[in-house]
């Protein structure tokens, strides 16, 4: 039997030996998914294949409790650095492992989970989204600076939000309409004021809803925040005839806007629509538990961030049209530099990044480091008994991401019907380099490779996970 240390060798030598990590994937169309473990050095930068001991000669052991696995993993026989360790990894109930879904591999051991329910178990993992919980809202601000952007509503309460409708109803409103009149086909929304309607992308509040010190609307259509000059959102009202002449007269092309045009204001609308971008602004709410309500806050949109919002772009783009290539291209609004001020990673040397979807959605929990410690001697009827003697379980939330080839591109070549160019912001553009680069850090070697070829002398392809915005009941 291996000589394990005892518990105080091995806390001592904690920092410098490797711990063990889990990750689960689950796709919600495919209705499966998978527990990806493997050893990682604490602290380390992500190794290459060639650098990870080989997972392939470990074996393992698991029991069930309710929605934990208790795994019991044996390194391999002779290896006298590394003893036998048990550690825990929440899957969640209504999930069972396969009878054939151990696999090893080089550089991580995977187990293949299959749902007795298919429906409960992904519900159960995606959570709502915590602004479809909000009866009403109270507060609005600006996210780079905190700046108030709703006035008080009167009686000191809050406004009440409604969801937005999909494209869905308009197409339903199509079907219905007869071609000289449009009783429903509608183009536009118009925002009552004081109330807020909810989008997947956007809050869509009345202009007069607004304080009028706090934001200022260009000519492009976009909304900026007078505190900070960031981009909070955009208005489809009608630009000044001075502004459209000089825009006609320098040849630009007519401005795609992050929204769609079905919220936007028609010429016979009285109250003019303004779309917050769910990235770019805060809903402060208390937090549960809290007992200082002035300290205990929290952010009902921390989940939409600029990388989730290009995520949800591109989803919309690739339903759309039906390409799931894409080429990135940092461009305006400058005055984004601003916000770009808090960044801590600037992408040097990318002129453009070219995406490929692969998987348009999965629901990620992890990566959990687990502070696994040595197997008693007593083992087999600890597993037996279901007994947890890992430090840490692998609970963890769950997200929503997609599944992506990516590479960098320093020279830009034109676009092809395949490929659809998308200028984003050059803050946005930085964040979803660095979100892919940390996920290709976070996964096993193996999983960022990439089998498309890079042949073109471009770049070579990476694997690696988009982050996307929480579910929404609108979202199709």
């Amino acid at each position: 039997m291996v000589a394990c240390p005892s518990p105080l060798e091995s806390a001592s030598a904690a920092s410098d030996e490797e711990a063990w990590e889990s990750l689960l994937e689950v796709n919600p169309q495919l209705g499966t998914g998978r527990l990806v473990l493997h050893r990682r050095r604490r602290g380390g930068c992500a190794p290459t294949l060639s650098e990870v001991a080989d997972h392939r000669c470990w074996s393992l052991r698991l029991s069930r409790a309710g929605g934990t696995l208790n795994l019991l993993l044996d390194p391999p026989a002779g290896d006298d650095n590394v003893c036998s360790t048990m550690l825990s990894a929440r899957v969640g109930e209504g999930v069972e492992v396969l009878a054939d879904g151990l696999r090893t591999y080089a550089d991580h051991i995977c187990i293949a989970l299959a749902p007795t329910s298919v429906s409960q178990w992904v519900s159960k993992l995606l959570a709502p989204s915590a602004v479809e919980e909000q009866q009403e809202v109270r507060d609005l601000v600006c996210r780079p600076c905190g700046q108030q952007l709703l006035c008080p509503a009167p009686g000191g309460g809050g406004r009440a939000t409604f969801l937005m409708p999909s494209s869905m109803w308009q197409a339903c409103a199509e079907v219905m309409a007869c071609e000289e009149c449009t009783p429903l086909g509608v183009r536009h929304i118009a925002a009552a004021q004081g109330r807020v309607y909810v989008s997947p992308q956007c809050l869509v509040v009345s202009a007069a809803d607004l304080l009028p010190e706090a934001t200022r609307a260009g000519h492009d259509g976009l909304v900026r925040c007078c505190a900070c000059s960031a981009v909070v959102g955009e208005s489809q009202a009608q630009a000044e005839p001075a502004a459209q002449a000089f825009a006609r007269q320098a040849g630009r092309p007519r401005k795609r806007l992050f929204c769609q045009e079905g919220w936007s204001r028609g010429a016979a609308c009285r109250s003019q629509g303004v779309a917050l971008y769910k990235h770019r602004v805060s809903m402060p709410l208390a937090a549960v538990g809290g007992a200082d309500v002035d300290e205990d806050m929290c952010d009902a949109l921390a989940e939409v961030t600029e990388v989730s919002a290009v995520g949800a772009q591109l989803l919309g783009l690739r339903a759309a049209g039906g390409s799931s290539r894409f080429l990135l291209v940092p461009g305006p609004p400058e005055e984004d530099a601003v916000f770009a001020q808090d960044i801590a990673r600037t992408i040097v040397g990318a002129k453009a990044l070219e995406l490929r979807i692969i998987v348009p959605e999965l629901i990620l929990m992890g990566p959990v480091r687990h502070d696994a410690r040595p197997a008693p001697a007593e083992l087999g009827a600890a597993l037996a008994e279901h007994a947890t003697v890992s430090a840490s379980a692998a609970v963890g939330h769950a997200r929503r991401a997609a599944k992506v080839y990516f590479r960098r591109r320093t020279t830009l070549a034109a676009p092809t019907e395949e490929c659809q160019w998308l200028t984003i912001p050059p803050v946005a553009f930085d964040q979803v380099c660095a979100a892919l680069d940390d996920w290709v850090d976070k996964m096993p070697p193996s999983h960022s490779l990439s089998p498309v070829s890079g042949k073109d002398g471009l770049g070579t392809w990476l694997t690696s996970c988009l982050p996307l915005p929480p579910r929404d009941s609108s979202a199709e």
